[in-house]
């Protein structure tokens, strides 16, 4: 039986876990590590409920365009963001290898979702697929949070990713999901910069 398995037995006998606090998480991460332990954890260990990911399909593709504008960014839902962001999940969710999703669903929709893509760059000795990861978007429903959401869909994009062949993952993390990254593994890399066009378009 898997730790998995474990957990949603647990929970189905009726037996539940207090939060798992801040300051726990990297104590766990330093003296449970990355192995089946820490696997217990991302399946809802804390949670007081089991927190199960699955792919996003296109009929997913309303509930992550909720949650990445309305919740996230906390924007009003525009027509130009359905004809974009919207229809855009539609077309690649389930067909685009380089489009990769993975939602907790909630009997009123989506109680979390990740998006990853990945990337094709240069091969190298340690880039031996010339693939790297990006995890674009997570963000949790703020009726479901503290119940292990955003570490089971952020767990299961990042494993994704690895199996797709990404030599490396990256992801901008803001300071409440520093925790969660660093207990996946992920390390500050200094020198990060990025260049966007202004209201007008680019600069020249």
């Amino acid at each position: 039986m898997s730790a998995a398995d474990h957990w949603n037995d647990h929970y189905k006998r009726g037996k539940g876990f207090r939060p798992v606090a801040e300051g726990e998480v990297d104590l766990l991460a330093e003296h449970v590590g990355q192995g089946a332990g820490l696997r217990a954890l991302d399946a809802g260990c804390g949670t007081g409920e089991y927190a199960a990911a699955r792919p996003a399909v296109p009929g997913d593709a309303d509930e992550p365009l909720r949650l990445r504008v309305a919740v996230l960014d906390g924007g009003p839902l525009t027509d130009e963001w359905r004809t974009t962001f919207r229809d855009d999940m539609r077309e690649r969710l389930g067909a685009d290898p380089n489009l990769l999703a993975y939602v907790v669903p909630a009997a009123d929709g989506l109680a979390a979702c990740a998006i990853g893509i990945v990337y094709r760059g240069c091969l190298g000795p340690a880039f031996p697929t010339g693939l790297w990861g990006r995890v674009h978007t997570v963000v949790t429903d703020p009726a479901h949070q503290r119940r292990g959401h955003g570490r089971a869909v952020t767990t299961a994009l990042v494993e994704a990713l690895k199996d797709r062949g990404c030599g490396s993952v990256e992801s901008r993390a803001t300071a409440a999901g520093t925790g969660l990254y660093r207990t996946l593994g992920f390390e500050p890399l200094d020198g990060f910069m990025t260049l966007r066009p202004g209201p007008g378009g680019w600069a020249r």
